[in-house]
């Protein structure tokens, strides 16, 4: 078995086929000689490595028998020689030294083995250190990894956050597109919008408008050339092209020029010079302000403010002869009745005497209009406005009232009142004339109490003169403020009835407005506002 062992690895080894003979094979008692031969074969689908064995059973051999020795018996040396027990010892010693060849061979391969082994290793171990090494720069390569991929988290939230923005951004860019179009096409101005070529880019709808062109003969066309060349416009054309180039804008720019087709105009022209950016080239924004009809009504206004002038001067010089001449005769007509009644006092009943009192007051109160007139007519002329104290107006106007406000025994309460813009003769008089209405209209049933307040806003201040006196109704709150209405009986209340109408005229002089709250027999609150203090 020994031998076949051997054969089979030579074959496999050598992958050829490997023959072996004179091998004694004992069966029991018997023994022969036997050869076998081992075959490498491919037996599809079996794989290579797969043997075939044949064994043989060999001829007697005639080989001539060993010599015996000179001291052998030839006798016993033929017996021994051609005994079963020889042939099987000297088969034996055969394969005991094919069996020792072969472990030699064994030996040396095991050898050859153990070196491969040791070679592998040591390969082993340089590969174990390169793969330790190689697993430790895989390591550092998986933490740089990690560390990128936070680092790429990071980016890609920043990225989303960033196209975030942008989306908004752009929509915004859109919403805002959109606005300045509407804009644009809303806006009352006629409005150019020109390529460096000084050629049409936008043109808006008060530009087709007025000037009576359509899109089509507009856009894309050199701005000289529009209208049949009506805007080849000298000062225009001095403009764009001299003037513009070497600044960035220009404002309020006027230009008179005759159109065939709507006659002559005056215009304002306004533009500005855009930087072109991302390479893109200039434009210019051209905005057009068609002022003839402006300039037709100012001369019409600066012609009426003339007239206006002229007539006031007329009509204070009217005023002064007429007050002149109006208070003479009645001065001469109350000397008259004075007189009078000193002569004939005792020839004259009750009747008499009450019409000479008739006489007299109706004298005495066409005098007293005709100096409110006056006054009336003179008022806010040459009465510039100041920073001023209101609470000064107010002790000033309580200063002329002391001895009416102590007959009526009034209870005046002043607020804190703030600085105003404002005239102090005039200020003063508008906040006696109001408290001389609150206490001259007083209530019999309750004791005259009057507040004086004021309440800031940003612009203005809103005075307030509230009492407590008869009140009014409503459908009188217009009329109240009207020369010589009066709403109650001459007889009772005294005055000629041009107090209210002053107080309108003083606060109009300060671009201010007046207004009544009241109520019958409750209460009346006159407001009025004025400019604040800067």
């Amino acid at each position: 078995m020994l031998f076949r062992s051997h054969a089979l690895d030579e074959a496999k080894q050598h992958n050829i086929p490997v023959h072996r003979q004179g091998i004694a094979h004992r069966r029991d008692s018997a023994v022969r000689e036997i050869s076998f031969e081992v075959v490498p074969v491919r037996i599809p689908p079996a794989p290579a490595e797969t043997f075939l064995i044949l064994f043989a059973e060999d001829a007697p051999s005639t080989s001539a028998p060993a010599p015996a020795s000179a001291n052998s018996d030839p006798a016993l040396a033929a017996s021994e020689a051609d005994s079963p027990d020889a042939r099987e010892l000297k088969q034996l010693r055969y394969e005991l030294a094919a069996a020792t060849d072969y472990i030699h061979a064994l030996i040396e391969k095991s050898d050859d083995y153990a070196e491969q082994l040791k070679a592998a290793q040591e390969e082993s171990s340089s590969t174990t250190e390169e793969f330790r090494s190689t697993n430790e720069e895989l390591q550092t390569t998986k933490e740089e990894v990690e560390s990128t991929n936070e680092e790429l988290i990071t980016i890609n939230e920043e990225l989303r956050k960033s196209n975030g923005e942008l989306s908004e951004a752009s929509s915004r860019l859109a919403h805002q597109g959109q606005l300045n179009t509407a804009i644009v096409e809303t806006m009352r101005y006629p409005l150019l919008v020109l390529d460096s070529e000084l050629r049409v880019v936008l043109a808006n709808q008060a530009f087709l408008t007025d000037f009576k062109v359509s899109i089509q003969d507009t856009r894309g066309r050199l701005v000289y050339h529009l209208g049949n060349g009506q805007w080849d416009i000298p000062e225009l054309r001095r403009m764009l092209d001299d003037i513009l180039p070497h600044g960035s804008a220009f404002d309020d720019f006027e230009v008179t020029h005759n159109f065939s087709s709507l006659g002559r105009r005056v215009m304002l022209l306004n533009a500005r010079r855009l930087a072109g950016t991302d390479g893109q080239a200039p434009q210019v924004v051209l905005v057009i302000a068609d002022i003839t009809e402006r300039n037709r009504i100012l001369k019409e206004l600066k012609d009426i403010s003339a007239e206006l002038l002229r007539s006031n001067a007329e009509l204070e010089q009217f005023a002064a002869i007429a007050s002149h001449d109006l208070q003479e005769p009645l001065r001469m007509i109350a000397g008259y009745v004075a007189l009078f009644q000193r002569r004939y006092r005792e020839q004259l009943d009750e009747h008499g005497h009450e019409c000479l009192r008739q006489i007299t007051t109706g004298a005495q109160r066409m005098t007293d209009m005709i100096g409110a007139v006056l006054a009336f007519s003179r008022l806010g002329q040459e009465a510039p406005l100041e920073a001023m104290d209101s609470h000064a107006a107010v002790r000033s106007a309580l200063a002329n009232l002391r001895r009416k406000i102590e007959a009526a025994t009034a209870t005046i309460t002043v607020d804190q009142l703030p600085r105003v813009m404002a005239n102090p003769h005039l200020l003063a008089l508008l906040f006696q004339n109001l408290i001389s209405n609150a206490v001259k209209f007083r209530s019999e049933n309750r004791q005259v109490t009057i507040r004086i307040s004021a309440v800031e806003s940003e612009r203005e201040v809103t005075f307030a003169v509230a009492d407590n006196g008869i009140g009014m109704a409503e459908e009188h709150f217009a009329r109240a403020f009207q020369l010589f209405q009066r709403l109650n009986p001459a007889e009772q209340y005294s005055g000629a009835g041009i107090g209210l109408a002053t107080c309108k005229k003083i606060v109009e002089h300060h671009d201010g407005r007046i207004w009544i709250e009241s109520r019958l027999d409750v209460g009346t609150t006159f407001f009025f506002s004025l400019p604040r203090s800067s």
